[in-house]
């Protein structure tokens, strides 16, 4: 687990060198190129605290703290910096409340409800029941390949324009990864209840929250649509992520992503769910992009005896990060093996945000709402 967390953080690290050198070549006389700045310098930042996120769920502390972990939080100051300038910048929009970020001004949404940045194409292959496809994965044989990570070696890199594969129904049990270089990939099932991606990495089994997604997508522009993504560990192996999307201008439609502990990790940069299916217990939407959910339906499942749920837990450690989550036209149930049980167990979500203490920021939650199953609040209370 130790080195499955040391390679962790050397991906980190090179993602960060990658958002770091786009942000150099950036022209800060545009607005919407400073706005693509700040979702690349909020990624690097947390890119450190993810790594050091891992290190710690392995025991593995010492090693670091003799190493590089000075060096790792010296690097997310000094990225805090940058964005406490780049906000200052004259074609930066300043959000109301400087407190906190505001999704609207680094995601423009269109008037049907879609982020701006996809293309007439893009939304031409949402609303189409006949994609037309580069490549076909089949379990039976019929297609191009028999697994998703043979087709998603076959597709180019660098890819400019959509590359298309479709996944004939049935269950592939695989722990998928969509690279950096594997840019506007579109993966198209038959359905979410007959196209499955499984897995079962988690957290007691060794693999840190980072590494255990069965679905990891890092290239940019991806799609996703009429799918599943499962990670069927259970609630007793604790973490363990079913989608992790650490890719910008990541879109998912009718897909529905199911787990217990960290469901989906919306790990950083910007992401988009629409009419999508969530189902988890603790923390089970987690992590520091700027994401947004249109029309989904977030399900608690039954958690073990001494649990209670969390549907959602935001992570932003400055104040100048353009993070955050947006539910939008969606609701909050119990799933049907929590329905007999729902009055058992209390359920969260949390808002948070950055406040500056001494010389340094740190994040706290500001509220803590009690919610009931038909998604209204039902208490809040300030807390720590």
């Amino acid at each position: 687990m130790q080195q499955r967390a040391l390679h962790a953080c050397i991906e980190l690290l090179q993602l960060t060198v990658t958002h770091l050198q786009t942000s150099v070549i950036s022209n800060l006389s545009i607005p919407s190129r400073v706005h693509d700045v700040q979702a690349l310098l909020s990624a690097a930042s947390t890119n450190q605290h993810t790594c050091l996120d891992g290190v710690a769920e392995s025991k593995s502390e010492t090693i670091v703290d003799d190493h590089f972990k000075i060096s790792l939080v010296n690097i997310s100051n000094q990225l805090n910096n940058a964005l406490a300038m780049a906000a200052k910048l004259p074609a930066a929009e300043k959000p109301g409340n400087s407190s906190s970020s505001s999704l609207k001004y680094v995601y423009p949404v269109s008037e049907d409800g879609h982020p701006t940045w996809m293309t007439d194409e893009d939304r031409q292959n949402i609303v189409s029941e006949n994609n037309e496809c580069d490549l076909v994965v089949a379990k039976d044989g019929s297609g191009n390949f028999t697994t998703i990570n043979e087709a998603l070696n076959a597709a180019p890199n660098e890819r400019s324009t959509r590359f298309v594969i479709y996944i004939k129904a049935g269950a592939y049990f695989e722990n998928v990864v969509v690279t950096s270089k594997k840019k506007n990939i579109m993966l198209v099932g038959d359905g979410y209840d007959k196209t499955w991606i499984k897995g079962n990495r988690n957290a007691v089994d060794g693999w840190p929250t980072y590494q255990s997604a069965v679905l990891a997508v890092e290239g940019e522009g991806f799609i996703a649509k009429n799918m599943a993504i499962e990670n069927y560990a259970g609630p007793t192996k604790f973490q363990a992520v079913a989608l992790r999307t650490t890719a910008d201008r990541a879109a998912f439609f009718r897909c529905r992503i199911a787990g217990y502990q960290d469901t989906l990790f919306v790990h950083s940069l910007r992401q988009f769910f629409r009419e999508c299916e969530i189902y988890g217990t603790i923390d089970f939407i987690f992590g520091n992009s700027a994401v947004v959910f249109q029309k989904c339906s977030l399900y608690a499942r039954r958690p073990l005896s001494y649990q209670y749920i969390v549907f959602t837990a935001q992570g932003r450690t400055s104040r100048d990060q353009t993070t955050g989550i947006s539910i939008m036209e969606s609701k909050m149930e119990a799933a049907s093996d929590m329905v007999p049980d729902k009055n058992l167990f209390k359920s969260w979500y949390t808002y948070n945000h950055a406040s500056k203490r001494g010389n340094r920021y740190t994040t706290y939650y500001d509220a803590l709402y009690f919610i009931n199953y038909d998604g209204r609040i039902h208490h809040a209370c300030k807390t720590w």
